[in-house]
């Protein structure tokens, strides 16, 4: 779990250095709570406690049969994050603290939420193309301060994540016809009797409706 943890700290840093101007190089994404010194300007992306699975009563299907294989969700890893912001002083702190939480606000229709996406993943040592995404939420839209003997250390930003719980199906195929039509295709007959019975043949079509196929 440790991995995937450093994986979704690294992320989220990567997005702020590449969106922030003045955190450009200078925000870091680990795996454990390091007290590591922070030379300002400068943003840390720290696990916060464990990470949980929940899962899910069915499964959803991530990628169309590929290989005979199927990549499907069950279930999403949850978690919280601390992103620590170090300024050289309370002023441009509080700049870099806006320009950070506006990466969160500006999410058209999900607003406090961001979600990026991860490197190609592999299911059980098997390399896929798919990228999973890594949805980050506010827990609470204000800044924090860290203070000792009355001096602030740095500012933190409490966070939530949720990475999908990933189960590769093998064995599984797509349906396809013969003559190129592709689909699922049945014979009707009311006749099962006869020496050679005649059969009606339909295609199921999107919205309930059948084709009579000739």
């Amino acid at each position: 779990m440790s991995v995937l943890k450093g994986e979704l700290c690294r992320k989220l840093a990567a997005h702020a250095s590449a969106n922030v101007s003045d955190l450009r190089g200078r925000s870091f994404g680990v795996a454990a709570d390091w007290e590591d010194k922070v030379d300002p300007p400068g943003l840390r992306v720290i696990p916060r406690g464990a990470f949980k699975l929940e899962i899910f009563g069915g499964e959803e299907e991530i990628t169309e049969p590929s290989d005979s294989t199927l990549l499907v969700s069950v279930g999403v890893i949850t978690g919280a994050l601390q992103a620590r912001l170090y300024g050289h002083d309370n002023y441009e702190r509080e700049d870099l603290d806006d320009e950070v939480l506006a990466l969160f606000l500006a999410t058209e229709g999900f607003p406090g939420s961001l979600t990026l996406q991860s490197a190609p993943v592999s299911i059980g040592g098997t390399a896929t193309l798919y990228r999973a995404p890594l949805t980050y939420r506010l827990d609470g839209e204000e800044w924090n301060e860290e203070q000792v003997w009355g001096k602030t250390r740095y500012s933190f930003l409490s966070l939530d994540v949720e990475y999908p719980l990933l189960v590769m199906r093998r064995e599984v195929y797509a349906l396809s016809g013969a003559d190129g039509l592709g689909g699922l295709q049945l014979w009707l007959s009311t006749d099962l009797c006869g020496p050679e019975p005649e059969y009606e043949v339909i295609r199921p079509l999107d919205g309930g409706t059948f084709e009579r196929l000739p």
